[in-house]
């Protein structure tokens, strides 16, 4: 791996491995919020981008709390928790946009 070949721990390397194939659904949608917000944002709905962030960040904690602490499902669980707050962002958009 790249990883192992710059110097990092193969365990460490596995690790990231492993968050980051998790991550893959996140990024994707990440990169349809951020399309979504650009689009909304020289509208000036900045507002409503703000509370939506500020609903989905309370969802976050929460997700993360129940996978990591409750569940004890590790890096996976970070991973899985990053992909429902960002599945919970962009539902949220799609509800204002089609409103």
């Amino acid at each position: 791996m790249i990883l192992q070949a710059l110097g990092i721990d193969k365990e460490e390397s596995e690790m990231a491995c492993t968050y980051v194939c998790y991550m893959l659904p996140a990024a994707l949608l990440n990169s349809f919020n951020e399309a979504i917000d650009l689009f909304l944002i020289p509208l000036g709905y900045t507002y409503s981008i703000c509370m939506i962030q500020a609903i989905v960040v309370p969802i976050h904690i929460v997700f993360v709390h129940l996978f990591l602490d409750q569940f004890g499902w590790g890096i996976k669980g970070v991973a899985l928790a990053h992909n429902l707050s960002a599945l919970s962002g962009f539902i949220l958009l799609c509800t204002y946009l089609s409103t």
